[in-house]
């Protein structure tokens, strides 16, 4: 390849690098601002918070039941 063929196919490939973009800030004209409404009722959060939550956990036995190897854990 010749120094012409190697400076043209370099000038082809820096037009194909994106340019980095720039963010600037939003101007205070573009604000989003929020509106007061009401939501419709399928929208609502519903909340049940039970009065004991330890009520419906079965209790746990005193002594754990004898060790049982297994494929991940051995003796």
């Amino acid at each position: 390849m010749g120094a012409l063929e190697r400076y043209v196919t370099a000038q082809a490939e820096s037009f194909l690098v994106p340019a980095m973009p720039t963010f600037t800030y939003k101007k205070a004209s573009k604000k989003v601002h929020p509106v007061a409404a009401s939501l419709p009722e399928d929208f609502r959060t519903i909340r049940h918070c039970p009065e004991d939550p330890l009520f419906t956990l079965s209790p746990l036995a005193t002594r754990p039941p004898p060790f049982t190897p297994g494929t991940r854990l051995t003796q």
